[in-house]
């Protein structure tokens, strides 16, 4: 799993206390047992709300008698509205993890705590262990409370769920919650598969998809890296849509078009919305791509990917699957310079970790 917010961990006690009074006002909600109900919780972006499907998929087949939901960010609709899923999901703008309106979220939180009051609640479950997550889930009141206890909030859970406190990757961590559920499973079964719901998009156009964007500054593969990738794949992948994502500059986007011409690509340079892309990817063959939702997604559709490592690590936060290449990038001659996950590079020779990446294709 990637790295707690490091300020939350530093107030893990003032939150702990905020839990008590909380709990002395209003009251616990406890797990109940005769409930028909349960809530899964995840407001982050695209990568993980593919890495919970399975975790969702694995409590509904345990519990095929209740009522399974999920709420999310808004901004995964266009993933849930274009592929096949058996439960409900519910969606919610967050502003801490997209900038957006205060109003609109309370407003939008008491909207679903009317709609959640006509159900009867089993349990609720944040995946992250985020206190902000939890306070959701307080107010909400459907049932009792299911989380990690890292930033605070464990007097409000009703089942507190233990790990060793070493980082893992993020699918390690819900299938921790699962045992602590009662259900049975492993690291080596988490392997998120999704299909898309409309079966004409998944023709396959027998091209490759190469996607150099990411949400984060430092996810962006640098233009010396991308000229020696293109070189080592034109050979087997002639054929390219290249993804123009919106964080990159024109400037950027131009460079690498240049590159496509003078390597003799037949290309096409894609942009557009993110439910276009999901229909796109469904009829390509091989994605190239950064470490990013768009790299998850692949590897969930089913399509032989490698994915570039820079800042971040691999081992936390790397798509799964035997059809799945993840490749980190390093510097050739220190071998320190990688997995910082910093937002902004800090090194002397700025995005140093991806040297020679291109060497491991």
């Amino acid at each position: 799993m990637k790295k707690i917010n490091s300020k939350f961990i530093k107030l893990k006690f003032l939150n702990d206390l905020f839990s008590l009074i909380l709990i002395f006002l209003f009251g616990k909600s406890k797990l109940n047992r005769n409930g028909n109900s349960i809530l899964v919780l995840d407001l982050h972006l695209l990568g993980d709300a593919v890495l919970d499907i399975p975790l969702i998929e694995a409590i509904k087949l345990n519990n095929n008698d209740k009522n399974i939901f999920f709420l999310t960010g808004s901004w995964n609709k266009p993933l849930f509205s274009t592929i096949d899923v058996d439960f409900p999901v519910l969606y919610i703008d967050c502003p801490w993890i997209r900038s957006g309106s205060v109003g609109t979220f309370l407003k939008q939180l008491h909207n679903l705590k009317k709609q959640f009051s006509d159900y009867s609640w089993n349990y609720c479950i944040d995946v992250r262990g985020d206190f902000r997550n939890i306070l959701i889930l307080f107010y909400l009141r459907v049932g009792g409370i299911v989380s990690f206890a890292w930033t605070g909030g464990v007097y409000m859970l009703s089942r507190v769920v233990h790990d060793d406190g070493i980082l893992k990757h993020l699918a390690a961590h819900h299938v921790m919650i699962l045992n602590a559920l009662g259900i049975n499973s492993t690291f080596e079964q988490y392997i998120p598969f999704i299909k898309l719901n409309s079966p004409s998009k998944r023709l396959k156009m027998f091209a490759t998809l190469i996607h150099f964007g990411a949400s984060k500054r430092l996810r962006s593969m640098p233009l010396d890296q991308a000229y020696s990738i293109f070189i080592k794949i034109r050979a087997s992948h002639k054929r390219i849509i290249f993804v123009v994502d919106p964080s990159q500059q024109i400037e950027y986007t131009k460079a690498i078009e240049s590159m496509l011409v003078k390597l003799e690509f037949e290309y096409l340079m894609w942009k557009g919305e993110l439910a276009s892309l999901i229909a796109l990817i469904g009829r390509v063959t091989n994605v190239y791509a950064m470490d990013s939702g768009i790299a998850h997604l692949s590897a969930a559709l089913g399509k032989q990917v490698t994915v570039f490592f820079g800042p971040s690590d691999k081992n936390l936060v790397g798509p799964l699957g035997h059809h799945v290449i993840n490749i980190q990038g390093q510097d050739a001659l220190t071998g320190v310079c990688a997995s910082c996950d910093h937002e902004f590079c800090r090194s002397l020779e700025a995005m140093k970790c991806f040297r020679n990446i291109a060497t491991k294709l």
